[in-house]
Protein backbone atom coordinates (compact mmCIF):
# COMPACT_ATOMS: atom_id res chain seq x y z
CA UNK A 1 0.00 0.00 0.00
CA UNK A 2 1.36 3.43 -0.74
CA UNK A 3 0.56 6.29 1.43
CA UNK A 4 0.51 9.93 -0.35
CA UNK A 5 1.13 13.15 2.15
CA UNK A 6 -0.72 16.14 0.99
CA UNK A 7 1.71 19.10 2.23
CA UNK A 8 -0.54 22.18 3.41
CA UNK A 9 1.04 25.45 2.72
CA UNK A 10 -0.13 28.01 5.60
CA UNK A 11 0.18 32.00 5.96
CA UNK A 12 3.62 33.57 6.35
CA UNK A 13 4.51 36.04 8.78
CA UNK A 14 4.30 38.71 5.94
CA UNK A 15 0.70 37.91 5.24
CA UNK A 16 -0.24 37.66 8.58
CA UNK A 17 1.34 41.33 9.37
CA UNK A 18 -0.70 42.22 6.07
CA UNK A 19 -3.78 41.26 7.46
CA UNK A 20 -3.34 42.64 10.75
CA UNK A 21 -2.71 45.85 8.82
CA UNK A 22 -5.23 46.05 7.08
CA UNK A 23 -8.02 45.32 9.49
CA UNK A 24 -6.66 47.86 12.03
CA UNK A 25 -7.08 50.74 9.41
CA UNK A 26 -10.41 49.60 8.74
CA UNK A 27 -10.79 49.56 12.98
CA UNK A 28 -9.32 53.20 13.32
CA UNK A 29 -11.29 54.34 10.19
CA UNK A 30 -14.25 53.39 11.59
CA UNK A 31 -13.62 54.88 14.91
CA UNK A 32 -12.60 58.36 13.41
CA UNK A 33 -16.20 58.45 11.71
CA UNK A 34 -17.45 57.62 15.33
CA UNK A 35 -15.93 60.29 16.79
CA UNK A 36 -16.48 62.97 13.88
CA UNK A 37 -20.08 62.27 13.86
CA UNK A 38 -20.04 62.63 17.67
CA UNK A 39 -18.65 65.23 17.95
CA UNK A 40 -20.90 67.03 15.09
CA UNK A 41 -23.90 66.14 17.29
CA UNK A 42 -22.47 67.51 20.23
CA UNK A 43 -21.86 70.76 18.16
CA UNK A 44 -25.27 71.27 17.10
CA UNK A 45 -26.85 70.64 20.08
CA UNK A 46 -24.19 73.63 21.72
CA UNK A 47 -25.38 75.51 18.82
CA UNK A 48 -29.48 75.01 19.80
CA UNK A 49 -28.48 75.47 23.57
CA UNK A 50 -26.76 78.81 22.67
CA UNK A 51 -29.45 80.10 20.29
CA UNK A 52 -31.83 79.54 23.11
CA UNK A 53 -30.01 81.96 25.41
CA UNK A 54 -29.92 84.54 22.95
CA UNK A 55 -33.66 84.33 21.70
CA UNK A 56 -34.22 84.60 25.70
CA UNK A 57 -32.13 87.34 25.28
CA UNK A 58 -33.59 89.04 23.08
CA UNK A 59 -36.92 88.20 24.48
CA UNK A 60 -36.32 89.86 27.50
CA UNK A 61 -34.85 93.03 26.00
CA UNK A 62 -38.47 93.09 24.31
CA UNK A 63 -40.56 92.39 27.54
CA UNK A 64 -38.19 95.61 29.47
CA UNK A 65 -38.45 97.59 26.05
CA UNK A 66 -42.71 97.28 26.26
CA UNK A 67 -42.75 97.99 29.45
CA UNK A 68 -41.02 101.25 29.38
CA UNK A 69 -42.94 102.67 26.32
CA UNK A 70 -45.84 101.72 28.50
CA UNK A 71 -44.58 103.82 31.49
CA UNK A 72 -41.83 105.75 30.88
CA UNK A 73 -42.00 106.93 34.47
CA UNK A 74 -42.33 104.38 36.59
CA UNK A 75 -39.30 103.45 38.76
CA UNK A 76 -39.78 99.66 39.23
CA UNK A 77 -40.65 96.77 37.53
CA UNK A 78 -38.94 95.71 34.10
CA UNK A 79 -39.59 98.94 32.41
CA UNK A 80 -36.79 100.54 35.05
CA UNK A 81 -34.52 98.72 33.96
CA UNK A 82 -34.26 99.80 30.34
CA UNK A 83 -31.95 103.10 31.46
CA UNK A 84 -29.71 100.41 32.68
CA UNK A 85 -29.87 99.31 28.79
CA UNK A 86 -29.09 102.09 27.42
CA UNK A 87 -27.38 104.69 29.77
CA UNK A 88 -23.77 103.01 28.59
CA UNK A 89 -24.25 102.19 25.23
CA UNK A 90 -22.05 103.17 22.53
CA UNK A 91 -22.26 106.16 20.83
CA UNK A 92 -20.51 104.80 17.37
CA UNK A 93 -22.32 102.62 14.57
CA UNK A 94 -20.50 99.39 15.67
CA UNK A 95 -19.29 97.02 18.65
CA UNK A 96 -15.94 95.36 19.07
CA UNK A 97 -15.70 92.47 16.76
CA UNK A 98 -14.97 88.81 17.57
CA UNK A 99 -11.70 89.00 15.73
CA UNK A 100 -9.57 86.61 17.78
CA UNK A 101 -9.80 83.31 15.65
CA UNK A 102 -7.87 80.85 18.31
CA UNK A 103 -9.59 82.06 21.93
CA UNK A 104 -12.80 83.93 23.30
CA UNK A 105 -12.66 87.29 24.24
CA UNK A 106 -13.20 87.89 28.19
CA UNK A 107 -12.94 91.98 28.30
CA UNK A 108 -16.15 93.13 27.33
CA UNK A 109 -16.49 96.65 28.41
CA UNK A 110 -19.97 98.24 28.24
CA UNK A 111 -21.70 95.14 28.36
CA UNK A 112 -25.01 93.43 30.28
CA UNK A 113 -27.05 90.09 30.35
CA UNK A 114 -30.75 90.31 31.28
CA UNK A 115 -32.32 87.29 33.36
CA UNK A 116 -34.43 86.90 36.42
CA UNK A 117 -32.73 86.92 39.97
CA UNK A 118 -33.62 82.99 40.41
CA UNK A 119 -35.36 80.55 38.50
CA UNK A 120 -39.12 81.10 38.38
CA UNK A 121 -38.11 84.46 40.14
CA UNK A 122 -40.91 87.26 38.35
CA UNK A 123 -38.24 90.00 39.06
CA UNK A 124 -35.80 91.15 36.13
CA UNK A 125 -32.04 92.46 36.46
CA UNK A 126 -30.34 93.82 34.01
CA UNK A 127 -26.35 93.27 35.60
CA UNK A 128 -23.55 95.01 34.20
CA UNK A 129 -20.19 93.92 33.59
CA UNK A 130 -16.56 94.31 32.14
CA UNK A 131 -15.58 90.79 31.73
CA UNK A 132 -17.20 87.61 30.50
CA UNK A 133 -16.11 84.18 32.05
CA UNK A 134 -15.49 81.74 29.67
CA UNK A 135 -17.76 79.65 29.00
CA UNK A 136 -17.45 75.58 30.72
CA UNK A 137 -19.36 74.18 28.34
CA UNK A 138 -21.47 76.78 25.94
CA UNK A 139 -22.38 79.80 26.23
CA UNK A 140 -25.59 80.81 28.65
CA UNK A 141 -26.56 82.97 31.69
CA UNK A 142 -26.32 81.21 35.14
CA UNK A 143 -28.87 82.61 37.62
CA UNK A 144 -27.93 79.71 40.14
CA UNK A 145 -25.87 81.75 42.46
CA UNK A 146 -26.16 83.71 45.54
CA UNK A 147 -28.68 86.11 44.86
CA UNK A 148 -27.36 88.71 47.13
CA UNK A 149 -24.13 88.60 46.62
CA UNK A 150 -24.22 88.05 42.25
CA UNK A 151 -27.73 87.29 40.95
CA UNK A 152 -26.55 86.17 38.14
CA UNK A 153 -23.51 85.65 35.54
CA UNK A 154 -22.65 84.93 32.07
CA UNK A 155 -20.71 82.31 30.81
CA UNK A 156 -19.46 83.59 26.71
CA UNK A 157 -22.21 85.33 26.40
CA UNK A 158 -23.05 89.30 26.02
CA UNK A 159 -24.90 91.75 24.98
CA UNK A 160 -23.90 95.54 23.97
CA UNK A 161 -26.00 98.04 23.03
CA UNK A 162 -25.04 100.72 20.87
CA UNK A 163 -27.23 104.19 19.90
CA UNK A 164 -28.20 105.05 16.47
CA UNK A 165 -28.80 108.77 16.46
CA UNK A 166 -31.77 109.68 14.00
CA UNK A 167 -31.20 111.20 10.64
CA UNK A 168 -33.09 114.16 10.91
CA UNK A 169 -32.54 115.32 15.08
CA UNK A 170 -35.62 117.71 14.52
CA UNK A 171 -37.90 115.00 13.60
CA UNK A 172 -36.00 111.77 14.06
CA UNK A 173 -36.64 108.84 16.47
CA UNK A 174 -33.49 107.71 18.87
CA UNK A 175 -33.06 103.81 18.44
CA UNK A 176 -30.87 101.25 19.73
CA UNK A 177 -28.66 98.08 18.46
CA UNK A 178 -28.47 95.45 20.46
CA UNK A 179 -25.90 93.14 19.92
CA UNK A 180 -25.94 89.80 21.75
CA UNK A 181 -23.11 87.53 21.07
CA UNK A 182 -21.92 84.55 22.09
CA UNK A 183 -18.85 83.06 22.03
CA UNK A 184 -17.26 79.03 23.18
CA UNK A 185 -14.96 76.30 22.85
CA UNK A 186 -16.15 73.45 21.26
CA UNK A 187 -15.28 69.77 20.74
CA UNK A 188 -13.04 68.98 18.01
CA UNK A 189 -12.42 72.55 16.58
CA UNK A 190 -9.63 74.84 16.86
CA UNK A 191 -11.51 77.94 16.66
CA UNK A 192 -14.19 79.03 18.65
CA UNK A 193 -17.52 78.92 18.05
CA UNK A 194 -19.44 82.38 17.67
CA UNK A 195 -23.36 83.47 17.45
CA UNK A 196 -25.01 86.63 17.58
CA UNK A 197 -27.61 88.81 16.73
CA UNK A 198 -28.84 92.13 16.49
CA UNK A 199 -32.03 93.10 18.50
CA UNK A 200 -33.37 97.30 17.39
CA UNK A 201 -35.35 98.86 19.28
CA UNK A 202 -36.95 102.78 19.46
CA UNK A 203 -37.04 105.28 22.11
CA UNK A 204 -40.68 106.07 22.56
Amino acid sequence: MTTHHVRQRGDTIIEVLVAITIFSMIAVGALMLMNKGSAMAQRSLEVTLVRQQIDTQADLLRMIHSAYVNDPARTDGPGAQWSRVTGNAYTSGSVPALDNPTDCPTAMPRSFVVARTSPGATTLAVEQFSTVPAAVVYSRVDVNRDVVSRPLAAEGLWVQAVRIPPSNPATGVVAYDLYIRACWESVGDARPMTLGTIVRLYEP
